[in-house]
């Protein structure tokens, strides 16, 4: 089976096992839509990548374009002549290996087998049987609102304050900064925490992700 080539899309860097881990965020999606994807900046030029996985082999970043139309693109991170660049490069990518990754996506699929449905939630416990019949069947309570301290950076001011750096620090200096606050952060790392606490952590890695993209631009 042809497989598409290894590394970034956009400059052919290999990320490590290290980046994957720490740069890494598994966005959410129905089934029938193409279900989760995982999203990951390059850690060698910044460009955004869909993240594929390969079986024995180095991992493939692919254009955001595939993973869905509905998917942001490379114009929103890059700007002028740059910007056009990378999207024809991101284009060209496409054109060249859409059907090897659609090959390594159906193979991987075919290796795990279908997927078992997750199991139903019991009925809650205490108040009366129609209190319970309405909890079962009844509309769920809205979840809270996002916290405020995790509202996403929108300045380069408000970046060097998530990150911490000044206005002197330099790529490397915003890179090591970043690194250092995902660590605190990272899904990966909250995963066996209570629902509450993970989607506080995510709010926050959403933000510190935001500010290195500001940043490095």
């Amino acid at each position: 089976m042809p497989l598409p080539p290894p590394g970034c899309w956009a400059c052919g860097a290999v990320p490590s096992r290290e980046d994957i881990r720490l740069g890494s965020v598994l966005h959410p999606r129905e089934e029938a839509d193409g279900g989760p994807w995982t999203r990951i900046d390059c850690p060698a030029c910044g460009a955004e990548g869909v993240l594929e996985e390969v079986p024995g082999g180095d991992p493939v970043l692919a254009p955001p374009e595939a993973a869905g139309p509905d998917m942001s693109v490379v114009a929103a991170l890059f700007e002028g002549r740059r910007g056009r660049e990378e999207r024809r490069k991101a284009r060209a990518w496409m054109t060249r290996h859409a059907g090897a990754l659609e090959a390594l996506r159906a193979a991987r699929r075919r290796a795990s087998g279908p997927r078992t449905p997750p199991p139903a939630p019991p009925p809650p416990r205490g108040g009366t049987g129609r209190d319970r019949a309405a909890g079962a069947g009844g509309p769920r309570p809205a979840p809270p609102p996002p916290s405020p301290g995790t509202a996403l950076p929108c300045t380069v001011e408000e970046a060097r304050a998530v990150l911490g750096v000044d206005a002197r620090a330099g790529r490397k200096e915003i890179d090591a900064a970043f690194r250092k606050a995902s660590r605190k952060c990272h899904p990966d790392l909250v995963a066996h925490l209570d629902e509450d606490f993970q989607r506080l952590a995510h709010g926050k890695f959403l933000r510190i992700r935001r500010a290195h993209e500001i940043l490095t631009r």
